[in-house]
């Protein structure tokens, strides 16, 4: 096979050619969009921004023109009412102290006001007050010591211009004790009796803080809006401000600041609307909250329009990567069946030119492969004698060999014939252990170190325990790993007949199977239980975990070390099994590949050994 040489193009992160040209193409399709969507919302805010200030705008105009109104019709009354008191009809009589003057006056002054008063709201309350003390009034109920106390009123202020009193509770009223006082801005202006120098009045007009209020409570600024009143001033008149209250506002009595130190949130714009009749001024802060919501529809409108052209990009960028895709995509399969080793299906003809570059990495890989194989074989080849070696070391005590031989040689000595046995037989069974460490046995080899093993418990248990052994002399030569059968033989005499009453039987038996062994030790010991033994097998079949509430006090750790080293040397394929056959009996087999050894000797063991 030839292989092409390439140059290597770094790369920072795995991505698909599909991938490269959707995101393209996804580019090139919503950079527009985006720029005509931004272009548009930039637009349409203007619009709303512009459209939303100026209605408003409006609506704070208005508002003040209202408030013009109600002021003009107060200098009307003021402008009346000082004409009347300097009026040649009336003028001499106010500095008159002859009864009968006194009561014309009071009776023409008090008629005059209700004829005044029915042509303007009736809300509005005028009084006269003299330098003397004399009060006239449209309010019946006024307590005119009350009044005459106020410090407006009682330090007779200079000179001729109007003084406004900002929101303030109108407690000169007697009206009982269960009826609160209204709030009211009270208009104070002097006017100079010309018939006498020292001789002036005060016309108090008083408007019902409620008007105002009612004026700007239904202006639909915005909900977060707030409204300031101003007289020329600069004393806050009304606000609907969270900050200020009709209270705070009356007891400032000049709550004095200018528009721009007027308490303000992030986010608001001011409106300023004059009212010309007073000098007042009318500022309403708008919240951007209000801009907001007019947008909410817009950007409603304009996200929709972004989602829709960005899902045609996708689907048209996607149909036109896969068209283009799909010889790199054949390539891909070819590469899968490669990857699952099929390695002469690499060839793969293009005229494109970056195909036919796939294809020769491809290649490289392939070589690149094989060789890694080699190394990862021969690594787990040297892994598994590894593991081997470190299970066959459990039961490998070199030294205790030596120690045997000389227990038998003392026992031998003092003709202790029971423990020369003994000792002789422990000795067969390490010499067995420690020798051959790297070879295959026989089977044979196998039978006869169970058979020292079962010399030994005889010398325990006597004639309780019966050994017996059926396998077919051919079978005997066939190969198989050390110590794999006297672990099975122990586990059946400690834990199944020794807890037995009565005698028990051992047996161990053979037969080949599709080109396997299979080696079954029985015994008729108490038995093991279902539950348990299915619980075995999930461990040997590596579908348990191997904790010790799983493996239990039956086996110990005697088969599952068998198992491991079982599956390590032939695969995952064999190993062990553990049933409860119909007879109650205990049923351990063992499964390996069928390895004749054809140099091995022609002895072999016997179909039944004697009771042990």
């Amino acid at each position: 096979m030839e292989i092409l040489k390439i140059k290597r193009v770094p790369f920072t992160f795995n991505r698909s050619i599909q991938v490269d040209m959707m995101l393209a193409f996804l580019l090139i399709a919503l950079l527009p969009v985006t720029l005509v969507n931004q272009f548009y919302y930039d637009t349409t805010r203007s619009f709303i921004e512009e459209r939303v200030k100026s209605y408003d705008r409006e609506l704070i105009h208005q508002r003040a023109k209202q408030l013009d109104t109600l002021l003009s019709q107060i200098q009307i009354i003021k402008k009346e009412t000082a004409a009347y008191l300097v009026g040649p009809d009336v003028l001499g009589y106010f500095s008159s102290d002859v009864p009968a003057d006194k009561v014309f006056i009071t009776t023409k002054t008090e008629n005059y006001l209700r004829n005044l008063r029915r042509s303007f709201p009736p809300s509005i309350q005028i009084y006269i007050i003299l330098s003397n003390g004399t009060l006239y009034s449209t309010n019946g109920s006024v307590n005119r010591e009350l009044l005459t106390a106020k410090e407006w009123i009682a330090t007779q202020p200079t000179g001729n211009s109007e003084k406004i009193i900002p929101p303030h509770p109108a407690d000169y009223f007697d009206l009982g004790p269960t009826n609160p006082s209204p709030h009211v801005v009270s208009f104070v202006s002097p006017v100079f009796l010309h018939d006498h120098a020292d001789t002036r009045a005060l016309i108090q007009i008083d408007l019902n803080y409620a008007d105002i209020q009612n004026i700007f409570q239904d202006a639909d600024v915005d909900k977060e809006g707030e409204v300031y009143v101003q007289d020329f001033a600069d004393a806050l008149i009304y606000t609907n401000s969270p900050q200020f209250n009709d209270e705070s506002v009356s007891n400032a009595g000049a709550v004095s600041s200018n528009v721009d130190s007027l308490p303000k949130r992030n986010g608001d714009y001011l409106i300023t609307a004059p009212i010309e009749s007073a000098g007042w001024q009318v500022t309403g802060a708008v919240s951007e909250q209000n801009l907001n919501r007019e947008l909410s529809a817009a950007n409603q409108t304009w996200i929709t329009i972004t989602i829709i052209a960005a899902l045609f990009a996708i689907v048209t960028s996607y149909v036109l990567s896969s068209r283009i895709n799909r010889p790199i995509r054949e390539l891909v399969k070819s590469m899968k069946k490669a990857g699952a080793g099929v390695f002469d299906t690499v060839s793969f003809q293009s005229r494109n030119t970056e195909i036919q570059v796939l294809c020769s990495s491809f290649n490289s890989m392939v070589n690149q492969i094989e060789t890694l194989m080699k190394h990862v074989v021969e690594k787990e080849t040297e892994t598994t004698h590894a593991q081997l070696r470190a299970l066959e070391a459990q039961i490998n005590p070199h030294f205790l060999y030596n120690t045997l031989e000389t227990m038998r040689s003392i026992a031998v000595e003092h003709q202790i014939g029971s423990i020369a046995q003994i000792c002789k037989g422990l000795a067969d069974m390490f010499r067995y252990s420690i020798s051959k460490s790297d070879e295959l046995v026989t089977l044979r080899d196998e039978i006869r170190h169970v058979q020292n093993y079962m010399m030994i418990q005889s010398q325990r248990f006597g004639d309780k325990i019966r050994f017996e052994c059926l396998i077919d002399n051919e079978l005997l030569d066939c190969k198989t790993i050390k110590l794999i059968l006297q672990p099975l033989i122990e586990n059946s005499v400690f834990h199944g007949l020794e807890m037995k009453r009565g005698s028990g039987r051992i047996l161990v038996s053979a037969y080949e199977e599709d080109g396997n062994i299979s080696i079954n030790v029985v015994d008729n010991g108490v038995g093991i239980e279902p539950a348990q033994a299915q619980r075995l097998n999930s461990i040997f079949q590596g579908t348990a975990n191997k904790d010790g509430a799983a493996i239990g006090t039956r086996t110990g750790i005697g088969l599952v070390n068998v198992n491991s080293r079982i599956k390590l040397y032939y695969g995952k394929q064999y190993g062990l099994s553990i049933f409860r056959t119909p007879n109650c009996e205990t049923l351990v087999r063992v499964t390996i590949p069928l390895v004749l050894n054809p140099e091995s000797a022609s002895s072999h063991c016997e179909p039944s050994l004697r009771p042990m």
